[in-house]
């Protein structure tokens, strides 16, 4: 009997390269043959052994086929049947190529249906083939609806960068010469690990792993490096450990949500009627767990499938949108249009919608969503922001191009968008051409310098888009005086008139239209409701008495010089570029950058910008580095 080898993944693993790779500081090498041969459906077979003794066997013959995986351009065949458990918790997937030179083994933990998750672990997983041991893995914990595999051998590398490039898949990045350095390796990946992948994904601020790519694979396709390469693919295989594989009970293939209409992964929210599907909060062990959040999800496993056609990645990149596409609940027709809350939500679910679907043009799998699916999501999304936003009749949509949040003008945020959407349109799907030619308007407006907005400043943390107008009453006592009028960066606009009622000398209350208490103030302190408007009444020479008022009236702005005037910003004295946050300028670059090929009048702006950066020592994260 030939020697086996296990690879659960190992950095440095050798790559078969089917052309040659894009210049690097360390290429990829081929990867050690498999020594594994055979692999016959009929000889595979599992024991998971628990803590406590108990054993669950899996045998490959009794198991249920469904269907094979064809993946054309990598030439791979490759069988998947699935094997239950008694309690129906475990699922394993019996993977072998049709070819026999290659083994996996997929361990699936939960059901969709199950009301009382839970953390499984430790357990012994032994794998044979015709009795004999292939491997043998100690698996410490193993998360509620995460899986991992075991795999004779890695798939290996058949396309550079350049030929995924030129096959309009993905768009090209670079290194240019305010790209950042190069990225440190990521660490291990081992099972139910996550490398280091941030773990609770609503964490906020600027992270390597959110971006349309993740800086490993933004850095590898920018360079073709190896140890890019490596993280990349480390990350990818961490992916697996993500609490996003909901299968349909039924068929076992990814559910699709449409047959579950009733059903929500949305944790805070009644079902309806009738609904067969809550998933409630897993009991994951923080520490060490990943955390699902739509709004700051990283794509992990669009390049990995690309590169090797595994599989694999191809089911992770749909997986986990849509987990997310889930959380739609109460009607039996499922639109799943994105997070409608933050601007960067939606950017983040149409860049894996649209990653998925190229994804699924190069698969055939029954086990997977279909192109027709992928297809129908970006419709409905297509429809929903055409007619929000696009068609939109407010001076935020009309006159500074700004979605997708209703409340909102985070400009960082929508940079993020509109950088999609160019990748969206790149990537082929032209439909979406209005709705990038509507978005860019607001980065135009910023840099053109004829807009009334400084073009010396063209991106602020969040943007205010209303302001205050204060009327002292015509019969007040005291003559003190309202500063300006400013709101929390996030704050939520409430248009029309409000009031400021003094209750004497030092205090005062604030009504909302509609004569709605907010809450009460002291002169001399600042006042701030944490959403509405911020100030200071200041006490003149004769102070307020019971009954002052003063008038406040909120109301939008409509020109992009009174935008400027709100919110402080003016032409810089020399010319020069003035950096509110580097990785924002940044964000705009990218916009800039990937949109040029399609809009000519974004060109100059974006060369203008690109020269007004490195003047001013910006830098680039891989993740905006792309390619002109």
């Amino acid at each position: 009997m030939s020697t086996r080898r296990e690879f659960l993944y190992g950095t440095g693993a050798t790559l078969f390269a089917a052309s040659a790779p894009a210049a690097a500081t360390s290429g990829p090498a081929p990867i050690v043959a498999p020594t594994i041969q055979g692999g016959e459906l009929a000889k595979l077979s599992a024991t998971l052994t628990l803590a406590d003794g108990k054993a669950h066997r899996f045998v490959a013959s009794s198991g249920l086929d469904l269907g094979d995986f064809e993946v054309p351009f990598a030439g791979i065949a490759q069988r998947n049947v699935i094997a239950k458990s008694e309690d129906g918790l475990f699922s394993v997937f019996f993977r072998p190529d049709r070819n026999g030179k290659r083994v996996e083994v997929v361990v699936l933990f939960g059901h969709p249906l199950s009301s009382a998750p839970s953390t499984m672990g430790p357990y012994t997983f032994e794998i044979f083939e015709n009795g004999a041991s292939l491997a043998k893995i100690e698996v410490p914990q193993h998360f509620w609806l995460a899986r991992w595999r075991w795999q004779s051998a890695q798939r290996p590398r058949i396309r550079a960068p350049a030929d995924i490039v030129s096959a309009k898949q993905s768009v090209a990045y670079a290194r240019t010469s305010m790209t950042e350095g190069m990225p440190r390796s990521a660490k291990p990946y081992v099972v139910m690990g996550a490398s280091n992948i941030t773990l609770f994904m609503g964490q906020t601020g600027e992270r390597s792993d959110i971006g349309q790519l993740p800086d490993y694979a933004a850095a590898y396709m920018a360079t073709g490096d190896g140890d890019a390469y490596d993280s990349m693919m480390a990350w990818a295989e961490a992916s697996a450990s993500g609490p996003w594989h909901i299968n349909d009970p039924h068929t076992n293939a990814i559910l699709n949500w449409d047959n579950w209409g009733r059903s929500t992964t949305y944790t805070d929210q009644p079902q309806q009627a009738g609904a067969e599907m809550h998933l409630v909060p897993n009991p994951f062990p923080k520490s060490t767990c990943i955390r699902p959040d739509a709004a700051h999800h990283p794509c992990l496993s669009f390049i990995p499938f690309l590169s090797t056609g595994d599989p694999f990645h191809a089911e992770e990149l749909q997986y986990q949108i849509n987990y997310y596409f889930g959380a739609e609940h109460g009607s039996n027709t499922k639109l799943y249009i994105f997070d409608t809350l933050q601007a960067r939500g939606w950017a983040w679910m149409l860049r894996s919608t649209v990653f998925a679907r190229v994804g699924s043009t190069l698969i055939r799998s029954r086990n997977l969503l279909p192109t027709e699916f992928w297809d129908k999501v970006l419709s409905h999304n297509l429809s929903w922001v055409t007619e929000k936003f696009v068609n939109g009749t407010s001076a935020k949509e009309r006159v500074f191009f700004s979605g997708t949040s209703k409340e909102h003008m985070g400009w960082w945020q929508e940079d993020y968008l509109c950088a999609v959407l160019a990748t969206t349109v790149r990537l082929g799907l032209r439909e979406w051409l209005p709705v990038l030619s509507w978005k860019i308007q607001s980065d135009i407006n910023r840099l053109n310098g004829t807009s009334g907005w400084p073009k010396t400043h063209p991106t602020i943390y969040y943007a205010q888009y209303f302001e205050g107008k204060v009327t002292p009453g015509p019969r007040n006592i005291g003559n003190g005086s309202v500063g300006t009028i400013g709101y929390e960066p996030r704050s939520t606009p409430v248009f029309g008139n409000w009031s400021i009622e003094f209750n004497g000398a030092s205090t005062f209350s604030v009504f909302r239209p509609g004569h709605k208490l907010e809450r009460t103030g002291t002169i001399g302190k600042k006042y701030s409701s944490g959403g509405g408007p911020a100030f200071i009444i200041s006490e003149g020479n004769t102070p307020f008495a019971t009954g002052d008022i003063f008038a406040l009236e909120v109301v939008p702005i409509s020109t992009w010089s009174d935008l400027a005037r709100v919110n402080g910003v003016t032409e810089s004295s020399d010319g020069s570029l003035q950096n509110s946050r580097e990785v924002y300028m940044a964000h705009l670059y990218a916009v800039l950058a990937l949109a040029s090929p399609l809009l000519p009048e974004v060109k100059p702006l974006f060369e203008w910008l690109s020269d007004a950066m490195r003047d001013a020592g910006g830098r680039i994260p891989w993740r905006d580095s792309f390619a002109v």
